[in-house]
């Protein structure tokens, strides 16, 4: 797929702009290209893990400020334990909202801007991935009127009572976070391995990461 910035009226200078298969590695998108699935690879395996260390921080604030996390709870225990989620979530926003991020970025010319309308998506995307699932797996015994996975009906700004406004606003800056800054960090070290090493690397890294999954998962 190739792509092609128009010009607007709010950004002019992309006139005739179109970037290359070249120019889509190395902006981040590119199926085509080998090196993008090496990222795609690359960013699971790093990512699971990241996305736990991540919310660490996350569940210490949750818990001081609304006391819904358990002391007990696997965040805390165990740091090295893959949460695949994230991994699949890099992937996801790699896939999907990457070309968001560049039709933003060429219609905008101040790049906050494109930046902040990149978030208020993300976190209304949240939201309704939010609504959406719980609408499916997330209804309340008839009987007990326990939810079975989440319960944010008890919660303020919470949204039909399975989304709730301070998960959906956070996500929506993790999101962002990873789109905008940890990604393009991510392409660019990718890009600093010789070709001919960057499948033995990927290849490592892949392994190692299963090898932790196995003994983690056992």
């Amino acid at each position: 797929m190739e792509f092609k910035f128009k010009k607007t009226a709010k950004n002019p200078e992309f006139e005739g702009v179109e970037p290359t298969r070249e120019r889509g590695a190395e902006i981040g998108w590119a199926p085509w290209s080998v090196r993008f699935w090496r990222c795609m690879a690359i960013g699971f395996c790093v990512f699971s893990i990241m996305g736990h260390w991540m919310e660490i921080p996350y569940c210490l604030f949750m818990d001081w400020a609304f006391g819904i996390v358990s002391d007990d709870s696997l965040v805390f225990s165990d740091p090295m334990y893959p949460f695949l989620v994230y991994g699949f979530a890099a992937v996801g926003c790699s896939l999907a909202l990457v070309p968001q991020r560049d039709w933003l970025r060429a219609t905008y010319k101040n790049q906050l801007v494109a930046a902040f309308v990149f978030f208020l998506l993300a976190a209304f995307t949240a939201m309704m991935g939010e609504i959406i699932l719980g609408s499916i797996c997330n209804q309340p015994d008839p009987v007990t009127g326990v939810y079975p996975l989440w319960d944010n009906s008890v919660l303020p700004f919470n949204v039909l009572g399975q989304a709730w406004l301070v998960n959906d606003v956070l996500l929506g800056l993790i999101i962002t976070l990873y789109v905008w800054v940890l990604y393009p960090l991510l392409v660019k070290l990718v890009g600093l391995v010789p070709e001919r090493w960057g499948w033995p690397v990927t290849i490592v890294i892949v392994v190692a990461f299963v090898i932790l999954c196995i003994v983690k998962f056992s």
